[in-house]
């Protein structure tokens, strides 16, 4: 194993809960108490996609655009006000799969603009050999598009890489690019349905660090 590709929210940043947390809160301003589900179902994929899950569960005439602004205004007042947790042993993982001289990629189906903006908040940019986003692609997870991607921009072959995941969708991706899937559970619990695409499951991402020792 040569490389090792991290998901960015709800895996790397505790921003699933804050995110949703925020659409929850904007949904029931404009008069919609089912957002919670929605964010389920639109967690790992795109802007765009997330956009059609929204507009074909509460229809064409649903005001998306200004939800999502006011949505973002709120998750970003958040993070001014509480900062932007990191996950239990990100850095304790990075400094440790550096050390051990992986390729590193981040795989993330937000837009580019924000990603390396709460990377940047955290400090963590310079860790990684090359940073993919949603708006970067032409397919969201669970597509491997955006795997196979990263896979080439490393010059590593897909077989080589760990993909860390928090979401159903992320995966289901990396599973389908033939890559090793390792499930750190954050919004969306380990169940028997992900299971089969699961290459390993772990309570943190400290916990990784056992998985590639034990491989090696």
């Amino acid at each position: 194993m040569k490389a090792v590709i991290f998901d960015m929210d709800g895996l790397m940043i505790d921003s699933e809960r804050l995110i949703t947390k925020a659409m929850i809160n904007t949904g029931r301003l404009f008069g919609y108490d089912n957002i919670k589900i929605l964010c389920e179902k639109s967690t790992g994929v795109t802007s765009a996609e997330t956009k059609r899950i929204f507009l074909e569960h509460l229809g064409e005439d649903f005001p998306y655009d200004e939800f999502l602004k006011t949505a973002k205004e709120s998750y970003l007042k958040d993070i001014e006000e509480n900062g932007l947790p990191t996950k239990k042993g990100l850095f304790e993982l990075l400094d440790f799969l550096k050390e051990n001289k992986f390729s590193l990629a981040v795989a993330t189906s937000t837009r580019e603009v924000t990603a390396l903006k709460n990377l940047e908040r955290i400090n963590a940019v310079h860790y990684f050999d090359c940073i993919i986003c949603g708006d970067k692609v032409e397919k969201s997870k669970p597509d491997p598009e955006i795997y196979l991607k990263a896979a080439e921009m490393l010059t590593v072959e897909p077989e080589f890489c760990y993909v860390l995941e928090d979401s159903y969708n992320g995966i289901k991706a990396a599973y389908r690019a033939g890559m090793r899937p390792i499930m750190i559970p954050d919004l969306l619990p380990f169940n028997e349905e992900i299971s089969p695409f699961v290459y390993k499951k772990c309570d943190s991402l400290s916990d990784v660090i056992e998985i590639i020792n034990n491989v090696y």
